[in-house]
């Protein structure tokens, strides 16, 4: 089923979820971190987190699994949704306190809701790593847009493609590298593939770190 939508009658794909593209996903996110959680602010990150789960490669999948052990980015959108959803507060509300519950204890369950969706967000860690996957993606799209990449493709996939070519070729060339040499050239891979870019500066912290 599609990330954004969830149920018939439910926010999804065909509502608007995002209503002001010029608030950054950085901000959105460390917002709910800072329990501002209106609903169109839970909604605009509801939508932005369902269309990067769309661009993940399966390293960025991973490494998100282990940042909140185990549910994927998916899941976070889903959540954040149900606490905007009425028929789910409504549901809840009537398990909870009975057919006749009262509207403060229909709130109260909306609220719980929210409280459970952002609480992931709390951990500062998965927020940066979602910030740093984001901007790969954003980088890859641009690279596209602008013709400089012909396929539309994860970053970190095309950085370990090529690094892996490289390193054929100058096997071929009769140059062999150490372990260490392997390693500390792989770590400058990764670097290029989380960060699109590396200078003189990063190959020393590299180096020393």
């Amino acid at each position: 089923m599609d990330a954004v939508g969830v149920t018939e009658g439910k926010k999804n794909a065909s509502q608007p979820l995002e209503r002001n593209h010029h608030v950054s996903f950085a901000k959105l996110i460390d917002q709910v971190a800072q329990d501002r959680r209106d609903d169109d602010g839970l909604s605009r990150l509801a939508g932005r987190l369902a269309m990067l789960d769309r661009k993940l490669d399966d390293d960025d999948r991973v490494r998100v699994a282990q940042q909140t052990g185990g549910p994927p980015l998916c899941d976070l959108a889903h959540a954040l949704l149900d606490a905007l959803d009425p028929d789910k507060h409504e549901a809840l509300a009537k398990a909870q306190y009975g057919p006749a519950f009262r509207e403060a204890e229909r709130d109260a369950v909306a609220e719980q809701l929210a409280g459970i969706a952002c609480a992931r967000f709390d951990d500062a860690k998965l927020r940066q790593l979602l910030k740093d996957i984001k901007q790969k993606s954003d980088i890859v799209l641009v690279r596209f847009a602008l013709g400089l990449d012909q396929i539309l493709e994860p970053f970190s996939a095309k950085v370990e493609q090529r690094f892996n070519l490289w390193i054929g070729r100058e096997k071929n060339q009769g140059r062999e590298y150490t372990p260490a040499q392997i390693e500390w050239l792989r770590a400058i891979a990764s670097y290029i593939a989380a960060n699109a870019e590396i200078g003189p500066r990063d190959l020393i912290c590299r180096w020393h770190g």
